[in-house]
């Protein structure tokens, strides 16, 4: 399944958890996956885990009140917290030195199983990714996809679905900026009419030299012009920006 950023921009209007369930069981299916599980994250690099309390053992029905959205086996959410999985997780240990989403069979490919991965299995999930993603204000989230059997696919579909993944999670991340959970209010940014012209046109796909064409100036010009946007919208690259834009609905579909 391909997509693009307005694909999310339902998602993007949310105003209820009941809504961000329904995008991510909806979508987690079309990517071909039957469970997911999205978590803010909290504590630093190294020792990262879903909820500040650790030792609190949390029932599947009242995640959401963490922000946590998941359809995983109910039995799996409580072994996981009973057992400490999240001190020795090997995907948390690996999300914590990459932003790069990855698959579960690639932890794998060191020649030795691992417990948590192991249970996991016995309880359903048998292979899945991970995509984790970073706000611009230091709040960090996981999005995993998981499956009941093992990802046969080519790497360019790996590939493909892996940045699918990435975007849903960036979404996520927004609409719960949105819905003003536990993050920060966005400050809305005055941008001039020329950055969100540049911007809509990107976010349609395309490049600066496409843009400049279509815009009749140079591509310094709308490069000039996609930085000082992506510097007010507090965005790490162009893409965040677009992201952010649409959310803040400073430029429409």
């Amino acid at each position: 399944m391909s997509a693009d950023l307005y694909t999310f921009a339902a998602l993007l209007d949310v105003c209820s958890h009941e809504e961000i369930f329904s995008f991510l069981a909806r979508y987690c299916d079309q990517l071909g996956f039957t469970s997911y599980f999205y978590a803010p994250l909290v504590g630093g690099q190294g020792a990262e885990r879903f909820i500040k309390d650790e030792k609190q053992v949390v029932e599947s029905a009242h995640l959401v009140r963490h922000n946590i959205f998941t359809n995983y086996p109910a039995a799996w959410v409580r072994r996981y917290q009973e057992a400490g999985h999240v001190a020795i997780d090997p995907l948390l240990q690996r999300i914590g030195t990459s932003n790069v989403p990855l698959y579960w069979s690639d932890l794998g490919r060191v020649g030795k199983t691992h417990i948590v991965m192991d249970e996991a299995r016995q309880h359903g999930l048998a292979d899945g990714l991970a995509a984790p993603v970073s706000g611009m204000d230091g709040s960090r989230a996981l999005l995993c996809l998981a499956t009941d059997v093992p990802v046969v696919a080519s790497p360019a579909q790996r590939a493909a679905t892996m940045g699918q993944a990435l975007l849903t999670v960036l979404h996520v991340h927004e609409a719960l900026q949105r819905l003003g959970e536990n993050l920060a209010a966005p400050i809305m940014p005055q941008l001039t009419p020329r950055e969100k012209e540049c911007l809509l046109w990107a976010a349609q796909g395309k490049t600066s030299w496409e843009i400049a064409r279509i815009l009749a100036l140079s591509e310094r010009g709308i490069t000039f012009h996609m930085v000082n946007a992506t510097k007010k919208l507090n965005a790490a690259n162009r893409r965040q920006a677009i992201v952010r834009a649409i959310s803040l609905k400073l430029i429409e579909p």
